[in-house]
């Protein structure tokens, strides 16, 4: 009986995936030209490549547009130029952003005005891989646990 037991829970374990969750990163922008200030993006890694796309935004803190005349707020990230170690986003090879009132208004900024520092959102370090689930130290003491009943009953009889 615990023979069949453990054969189907390893079963199990082998055809049930293990579900991930998906890693979130920060993106900090530091601008190198004055006409823009720092922003900050985070976004939930969805396709795992540890790089930012648009559709996986899920913070954006907005950037200002200083000039002699006008000061703009932006708060919406609407492209994302394809940077190295940052962004696979799709664009022409700039940012987009519009402004807060709501209106249509928006600003094409270089990515080459803004260094990118990539981080895990409440990790310490460099982006690490997906660590071994708790589940599977569940599933080992179970079996060690089932394997020491059978052991038990056997003695008995």
């Amino acid at each position: 009986m615990f023979k069949n037991l453990s054969v189907i829970a390893l079963v199990c374990a082998i055809l049930v995936p293990a579900s991930a969750q998906a890693a979130l990163f920060r993106i900090e922008a530091t601008s190198v030209v004055p006409a823009y200030t720092d922003f900050v993006l985070e976004f939930d890694d969805l396709d795992g490549d540890n790089l930012y796309s648009t559709n996986e935004q899920t913070f954006f803190s907005g950037v200002t547009l200083i000039q002699p005349t006008f000061t703009f707020f932006f708060d919406e990230l609407r492209r994302f130029e394809p940077t190295d170690g940052v962004s696979d986003d799709v664009g022409t090879g700039i940012l987009f952003f519009v402004v807060e009132d709501g209106s249509s208004a928006g600003t094409n900024a270089p990515v080459s005005a803004f260094s990118f520092e990539l981080s895990a959102v409440g990790g310490d370090g460099p982006v690490s891989t997906v660590p071994l689930p708790a589940a599977a130290w569940m599933y080992i003491a179970g079996i060690l646990g089932l394997g020491y009943l059978h052991r038990a009953h056997k003695r008995k009889h």
